[in-house]
């Protein structure tokens, strides 16, 4: 596989600078810890980092992705059951689940095994009609072994009627070979796992956590060198340097140019420029997810994204919110609203300035794709 594969990558040795992450992981694993946490913005790394060590380490593993949920307002329980038949069905397809464990699902509550052990049925029912997505990871967590991983977790807080973080509590206590391993934002994780709330369920338990961040100059140099070697493409300098400056050390975005001169068969000034209009545009449609639900502040989200092509203070975004609405905005409100973006993704506060995390978007801004 190349760096500028698009697809999340699931081996070791197709990941770009992950080395400390990956000795970390891999440690956490091996030493049976309960709860690992991945940390990072998007585009950072984290579902390549995930699936790559737990396809390395050879533990038998369900993986839930949350990213199927992005920009939906809510999660029915029965698209939760839905999508954990499909994680149970795509761990038998790569062999990650060894048939014996499919032992422990005959005689389950609403849970059909095919013949042959091939495929797993489950049945949409009341919860006291069927067994639970998590009664059914007990089950399995009796035959031996198992990881639970969740990707993008947050987008599980969506769930309605549901608490997700329950029964991963109740896992946590009691059944000791099992280990979870949720990635996301620092931000939505804190709130989707109740780092601050002593009644959250998982309040207090040891977590482990480890984090990515964005390239440095030098690392996103090194990347599109690399990635062009593998891709028998050459990046002219200068171009690297413009290309780094305009995806500011974003692996994901990086990976997005490189497959863009792949598929052209060329690196210049007229794929990068292609490269950044579709990838705000990108950026954009996930901002617009995010809106979804959030129909009326819609327009105050909106402004703040545009205020902020550029940083600015508490006090300069308040005063751009009341020019557009021609009328007092209570601080409060405009206090919420920001926390909302930063709990998103979309906006990091430093030194009381507030800036957008993603440069894709800050260009979907100012190009008014926002």
């Amino acid at each position: 596989m190349c760096f500028f594969d698009e697809a999340p990558k699931s081996r070791l040795e197709d990941l770009y600078d992950f080395e400390t992450q990956v000795e970390q992981l891999r440690a956490a694993i091996r030493r049976g810890n309960r709860m690992i946490i991945i940390l990072g913005l998007r585009r950072t790394g984290k579902t390549s980092l995930l699936q790559s060590c737990l396809n390395a380490e050879g533990i038998p593993y369900l993986l839930l992705d949350g990213r199927v949920f992005a920009g939906r307002p809510l999660i029915t329980y029965e698209e939760l059951v839905r999508h954990f038949e499909t994680s149970l069905n795509q761990a038998l397809a790569r062999a990650s689940l060894p048939r014996k464990f499919l032992d422990a699902l005959k005689g389950l509550r609403g849970v059909e095994v095919s013949v042959g052990g091939l495929r797993v049925s489950l049945k949409w029912a009341p919860r006291a009609e069927a067994a639970s997505p998590f009664e059914i990871v007990e089950s399995l967590a009796r035959r031996g072994r198992l990881i639970l991983a969740i990707d993008e977790a947050q987008e599980f807080g969506k769930l309605a009627g549901y608490d997700l973080t329950g029964p991963l509590a109740h896992i946590y206590d009691y059944f000791k070979n099992v280990q979870v391993i949720v990635t996301g934002s620092k931000v939505g994780l804190e709130i989707f796992l109740g780092e601050e709330d002593p009644d959250a369920y998982l309040y207090g338990r040891f977590k482990v956590e480890i984090e990515l961040s964005y390239l440095n100059e030098r690392q996103a140099m090194e990347f599109l060198e690399k990635g062009a070697e593998q891709a028998k493409l050459k990046i002219p300098r200068e171009l690297q340097e413009k290309v780094v400056r305009e995806m500011n050390g974003v692996i994901g975005w990086l990976t997005f140019f490189g497959a863009r001169c792949r598929a052209a068969g060329r690196a210049d000034e007229q794929v990068l420029r292609h490269t950044i209009e579709e990838a705000a545009r990108m950026a954009a449609e996930e901002f617009g997810h995010f809106s979804v639900g959030r129909e009326a502040a819609t327009r105050r989200y909106r402004t703040l994204v545009r205020r902020l092509t550029e940083p600015a203070s508490w006090r300069e975004l308040r005063e751009a919110l009341e020019r557009v609405e021609g009328r007092s905005v209570p601080g409060k409100t405009v206090s919420t609203l920001l926390q909302k973006l930063v709990d998103a993704g979309f906006v990091r506060k430093e030194n009381d300035q507030y800036s957008l995390t993603d440069p894709m978007l800050r260009k979907a801004s100012a190009m008014g794709l926002v």
